[in-house]
C-alpha cells in the first residue's frame, strides 16, 4: 500500500516537472529580452539626437526609419544577441535573439513650432524575439511608407515567435 502512494507522489511530481521547466524557460527569456532592450535604448539614448533623425538608413521615409547596428556596413537593420546578451555577428550559431529596433519621428509632440517644425521627440521601439533557429519573423502589415500606420516596421506576434516590444522617447535636450 505505502509503494502505491509514493508511486502515486511521484507520478505526480514527474507530471509537474515539464510545467516547472517550461516556466524556467519562459524566466530566462523574459530576462534576457528585458536586458537586451535595455542595452539598446542606452545606446540610443548615448546617440547624437540629430544622428538619431537623420533616417540615413532608410532615404524612402523621412517619418519612419529602422535604426541599424552600430559599427555595421551596409543596411543591416536586424540585430542578433547570444544567450548572455552579447551581440553577435549576423548568422552566427549563437544567435539566439533577434532585435529589430524602430524610430518613429512623427508623432503629436514631435514638432516644435519655435524651431520651424523642426523634430524635438522621438519614439524608439525595441523589438526582441527569441529565435534560436534563425527563421524569418514576419512583419506587421502596416506600410512601411505610410506615416499613418503604426505598425509599420514592426515584427509581428504569432504563435511561433514571441515578440517582446519596449518603447522610449527620445528628446532633444
Amino acid at each position: 500500500m505505502a509503494l502505491a502512494v509514493m508511486g502515486f507522489a511521484f507520478t505526480t511530481v514527474f507530471g509537474l516537472l515539464g510545467v516547472g521547466m517550461q516556466s524556467f524557460h519562459d524566466g530566462v527569456d523574459c530576462s534576457a529580452t528585458m536586458q537586451i532592450a535595455q542595452q539598446v535604448i542606452n545606446e540610443v539614448k548615448q546617440t547624437d539626437f540629430d544622428t538619431l533623425i537623420s533616417g540615413v538608413d532608410s532615404p524612402n521615409s523621412n517619418t519612419t526609419f529602422r535604426l541599424a547596428a552600430p559599427n555595421s556596413s551596409g543596411q543591416c537593420f536586424v540585430r542578433y544577441f547570444d544567450e548572455q546578451c552579447r551581440e553577435v555577428a549576423a548568422g552566427s550559431v549563437h544567435a539566439i535573439y533577434n532585435v529589430n529596433v524602430r524610430v518613429l519621428l512623427k508623432n503629436s509632440l514631435a514638432t516644435d513650432s519655435v524651431t520651424n517644425g523642426g523634430v524635438n521627440l522621438a519614439t524608439v521601439t525595441v523589438q526582441v524575439v527569441p529565435n534560436p533557429g534563425n527563421l524569418t519573423i514576419p512583419w506587421e502589415s502596416g506600410n512601411p511608407n505610410d506615416a499613418n500606420s503604426p505598425l509599420r516596421n514592426l515584427w509581428k506576434k504569432t504563435s511561433q515567435f514571441r515578440v517582446a516590444t519596449y518603447s522610449a522617447q527620445i528628446a532633444r535636450e
